[in-house]
Formats: structure tokens, sequence, C-alpha cells
């Protein structure tokens, strides 16, 4: 039954965050710490392709490190875009040296990418 009067009503708040509130903003301040982690694991392998990496050996061990990345943490991390990965990614390609392995390893990139990204996925059925 609904109280009668507004007293009743301001009686009603609590004062004291509850257990399951607690809880739940535990979970959400691991959640962002994982993702701040992942964040940063995948900038750095981003940055080693885009500012590092010279051989074809190097380039192609990258981008395959970078698919597995992706297909470990489930896809990319909050606040990256895809565009913005391939357009880094492309910037390597744009100053010349693009052996064909590099571009197999970029496509199957592009492939981890659209398959985490696709709601219509199996989890136990994955690519790797």
């Amino acid at each position: 039954a609904p109280p009668a009067s507004a007293k009743e009503y301001a009686q009603q708040w609590l004062t004291e965050p509850t257990q399951e509130f607690l809880d739940n903003e535990a979970r959400a301040a691991e959640f962002r710490k994982a993702q701040i982690l992942q964040k940063k694991e995948f900038n750095e392998l981003l940055n080693r392709i885009v500012n590092v990496s010279k051989t074809e050996e190097d380039l192609k061990k990258d981008l395959e490190e970078l698919t597995i990345l992706i297909a470990r943490t489930g896809g990319l991390p909050t606040g990256l875009k895809k565009e913005d990965v391939y357009k880094q990614i492309r910037s390597v390609k744009a100053r010349g040296f693009w052996p064909t392995s590099v571009e197999y390893a970029y496509q199957e990139l592009k492939l981890e990418v659209q398959f985490q990204q696709s709601p219509n996925k199996d989890k136990e059925m994955g690519r790797f």
C-alpha cells in the first residue's frame, strides 16, 4: 500500500547505498580498468605497426598479433572506431611498402573486427 502522506514518502528514501548498488559500482570500476588496460595494449601495438615496423615480417607479425588481440578481447576497446584503426594502418600502406603477405594479414584483421562486431556471431564457433 502506498504511503498516505508526503512525510511517509520521505522516510522511504535510502540514506545509504544498498549492497547491490555497491557491487554494481565495483563491477563497473573493474570493467573500466580492464578497458583502459586493453586500450593501452591495443594502442601500443597499433603504434608499433604505424611507427616502428619496417620489414615485411614485422608488419605481418604485428598485424597478426593485433588480430589475435581483437579476437581475445572480443572486439575493439571502448572508444576506438574501426575506421580510425583502418585509417592508421592504411597510412603505412600509403607510404609505399605493403607486400602481399601484409595485405593478407590486414584483410584478416578486418575480417576479425567484422566478425566480433557482428550481432549474428556464435561465440563458440569463433574464428580462432
